[in-house]
């Protein structure tokens, strides 16, 4: 259908594995003035119902400005032109083109939306190759053209991804003033105040979200885990070292307080290291006493440590461990804190555990015999690991580990660190098929040859 015979013209596309779908709506006037469009059309809805990594889509309804006044004839072409290059996906072309047409008749509420609008789908196609900097500068000119909930919400993606977390929440905070019923932007608040020790206050912007109806996997979960987090700390005591934020109960000895900091110091720099990337900076670590640990976390008996996007330790885990074991601890939980900062995509619990069970090792690989021999001598496979270990008795937990541990081991021999973290990265495939390309051989494979 030529662009002069349609009203509407619909540009889509889908990132493969569910993880991020979009559809651009651009007006396309005939060039006969007295057709204009006037009907409702649809607009995204980019979910992200975890502090990443899953992004999902829904939809909204917005309405053209109706009537539209008459384009310019050449502002008319160039609109034309620009929405057949956007169904071709060539959007670099099409803003360009809408540049032109803006140029032409600069007033025109039109193509000020479809200008908008390309820029969207382009910066969509930018985060789903991971292309945050492109992402961000595409979808700040986005919002001078006139902003909206839809692009708050992306752009405050964009700027977290690129480490300008303060201007994240800030326009976050003006958004929902002028739209405060939106779940995207409570829920993504509320994990902005999350990761800032507001919980109190990032537990508000989840009832709202809920009360506002927000179709978001685990938001209920997410704000059990918050009250119960909330209601224990209630009266906890706080300090900070140069890159942690600290909480505990007023029970703690002072002693504890200043060797805790000195670990998770040394553990940051280590975890770095390993992974061979920039060190956190302000993370939270949380300590519990007595059975509140295992009633906050949900974590089995057999855990020393927990990480929900801070770290939570058992006091006892501090105040009984040697040195060498309470620097493990620190490390393997910082490595959960890496891996989480880094991660885009679902990957099989056995990966993010091998991975932080070698970052706690002081010599590379010195446990190899202890995993070797407990998998040798379990019927289990690596394929057969559930997607959690919390659900593990302490002996299944003990042979999860080492499987996870010589799994890891292989594949950080072979293809060295950082291409194992390439398996963490959403690139809109699944697991097993980004596990291929790295190995050159399927999954199921390599899990049942990995006792041998």
């Amino acid at each position: 259908m030529s662009a002069r015979n349609r009203n509407l013209a619909t540009v889509a596309y889908a990132l493969i594995g569910g993880a991020l779908a979009w559809v651009v709506v651009l007006w396309l006037p005939s060039e006969t003035p007295e057709q204009r469009p006037t009907t409702q059309t649809k607009q995204p809805i980019l979910w992200d119902p975890e502090p990443w990594p899953e992004v999902r889509l829904g939809a909204q309804s917005w309405e053209q400005p109706s009537p539209a006044p008459a384009l310019d004839s050449e502002a008319l072409s160039w609109n034309n032109r620009a929405v057949e290059q956007a169904e071709r996906r060539d959007f670099l072309a099409a803003v360009q083109s809408l540049r032109y047409a803006r140029a032409r008749d600069p007033r025109s509420p039109l193509l000020k939306k479809n200008l908008q609008q390309v820029l969207l789908a382009w910066a969509a196609e930018r985060v789903r190759a991971e292309e945050w900097m492109q992402a961000r500068d595409l979808l700040e000119e986005a919002f001078e053209l006139g902003g909206g909930a839809d692009v708050a919400y992306l752009l405050g993606l964009a700027w977290q991804k690129t480490g300008e977390k303060q201007r994240a929440r800030s326009l976050w905070e003006k958004a929902i003033e002028e739209s405060p019923r939106d779940s995207r932007l409570l829920v993504s608040l509320a994990g902005v105040y999350e990761q800032e020790g507001l919980r109190a206050e990032a537990l508000d912007l989840l009832y709202r979200a809920q009360a506002a109806g927000a179709k978001v996997e685990g938001l209920r979960s997410r704000i059990e885990r918050l009250e119960r987090e909330v209601d224990a700390e209630w009266e906890y005591e706080a300090s900070r070292s140069p890159h942690f934020r600290f909480r505990y109960p007023d029970t703690l000895p002072p002693s504890l307080r200043g060797q805790l900091a000195d670990v998770f110091e040394e553990a940051r720099v280590a975890v770095a290291r390993f992974f061979e990337v920039e060190p956190l900076s302000q993370v939270e670590v949380v300590l519990y006493d007595g059975p509140r640990f295992e009633h906050v976390t949900r974590a089995p008996g057999w855990a020393a440590g927990a990480f929900s996007g801070r770290i939570q330790l058992p006091v006892t885990s501090v105040e009984s461990a040697e040195p060498e074991a309470l620097a493990r601890v620190a490390r393997h939980e910082m490595a959960h804190a890496v891996l989480a900062a880094s991660s885009a995509a679902a990957v099989p619990a056995w990966v993010h555990e091998g991975l932080a069970m070698h970052a706690e090792d002081f010599t590379r690989g010195e446990r190899s015999a202890w995993a070797q021999e407990l998998v040798a001598n379990s019927a289990t496979r690596l394929g057969d690991l559930p997607p959690s270990f919390l659900s593990l008795s302490g002996e299944e937990a003990r042979v999860a580990y080492a499987l996870s541990y010589r799994a890891v081991q292989v594949l950080l021999n072979q293809h060295g660190v950082q291409e194992v973290l390439k398996l963490l990265k959403n690139d809109g495939r699944s697991f097993e098929a980004r596990f291929r390309e790295l190995t050159g051989v399927q999954f199921t494979d390599f899990s049942n040859r990995l006792r041998y």
